[in-house]
């Protein structure tokens, strides 16, 4: 996964194993003052709807996406994912939406699929023929998201969407809270152990003295699609922690509601 840095300051983590166009912007190079400074992409964070749209604009002229084509819904912590089609563009930006939903899929070709994080797991996949992207999906996996397993339901779909096998899809898993600094309750453990194994729970959560566990849940999102038969080697995994580099990420654990919030974009070209 390469940082790249575009001449208007915008700077957003890029895959090349997804083979289109993706970014998992940072918090630089956007017009946002104070504490969602300066590229903060939602709505209810401070900013007035002018700036959180003149921040979209300049991420879709350093990638090369209308805005207007963007999709990103509320989002609920749930493992709901909607089937995108062009009756869906614009809506969470530029049209309101009464859908809520954690994911989306789409083989419709320049309909930007959009999730947002701070400190949440971003996941970006593409389904592949002949070499040519076919499909893509965005999936916003927090801890609850996580331990339902919205990312192997998100692939199950891609796949019967686009046709293909699990070793044509390619994940790219972004920027997030990392073990490092990510604290969760037993509750968590015990939901993740519950619903897919001690075994596998046991190698991503890591108990401490208190009753509580350093959770991976970019390596516990990655185990789940290698379950379905997803290579390791299809799959680029971010090693940035959100909650550490304070320069480059918006932190929900780290700052609390006095901050921005990322988005996290894939499009077939």
């Amino acid at each position: 996964m390469e940082l790249k840095f575009y001449d208007s300051g915008i700077a957003c983590y890029e895959s090349q194993k997804l083979g289109c166009k993706n970014a998992f912007f940072t918090r630089l190079g956007g017009v946002s003052h104070g504490s969602t400074a300066s590229l903060n992409l939602a709505f209810g964070r401070g900013d007035d709807r002018d700036t959180v749209l003149r921040n979209l604009a300049l991420c879709a002229e350093a990638k090369g996406f209308s805005a207007e084509d963007i999709i990103s819904c509320p989002q609920i912590h749930s493992t709901e994912i909607l089937s995108v089609n062009e009756s869906h563009r614009g809506l969470g930006y530029f049209r309101e939406s009464d859908i809520s939903c954690d994911g989306y899929i789409t083989d419709k070709n320049r309909i930007v699929l959009g999730v947002k994080t701070a400190d949440c797991v971003p996941i970006l996949m593409s389904a592949k023929k002949d070499g040519k992207v076919v499909a893509v999906a965005a999936v916003h996996a927090g801890w609850r998201g996580s331990v339902n397993g919205i990312a192997p339901k998100a692939a199950e779909k891609l796949m019967a969407l686009a046709g293909v096998s699990p070793n044509a899809v390619f994940i790219a898993i972004g920027p997030s809270a990392s073990s490092c600094c990510y604290e969760v309750g037993e509750e968590v453990y015990a939901e993740a152990s519950e619903n897919f194994g001690a075994v596998r729970a046991d190698k991503y959560f890591y108990a401490k003295s208190n009753g509580k566990y350093m959770v991976d849940l970019k390596g516990f999102n990655a185990s789940l699609l290698y379950s379905l038969g997803i290579p390791y080697e299809n799959m680029d995994i971010s090693e940035m922690c959100t909650i550490c580099e304070e320069r480059y990420f918006y932190s929900h654990r780290r700052d609390g509601d006095d901050r921005g919030t990322h988005l996290n974009i894939i499009t077939i070209d």
